[in-house]
């Protein structure tokens, strides 16, 4: 089964708050270690700083939530 990874990001850009589509991609598994990789290769792309960003949302993976592995950007 693939699996998919859709990030979205909610930026402040020249004071104002915007949320930008950053990808959908392609991802090996659904390891901490894989999404994070992955949201990092997506923020570099496009040149995001993490200063930025001032909203994390997730869809209640166990890997986002601690549940077992924790997925930390910051």
């Amino acid at each position: 089964m693939d699996k998919r990874l859709i990030i979205y990001a909610k930026l402040q850009i020249k004071g104002k708050v915007e949320t930008c589509f950053l990808g959908n991609y392609d991802v090996h598994s659904g390891t901490a270690q894989c999404i994070f990789d992955k949201v990092d290769e997506g923020l570099r792309e496009r040149d995001v700083k993490l200063s930025s960003i001032i909203g994390l949302g997730s869809g209640g993976a166990s890997v986002m939530m601690g549940k077992r592995a924790e997925l930390v950007l910051f």
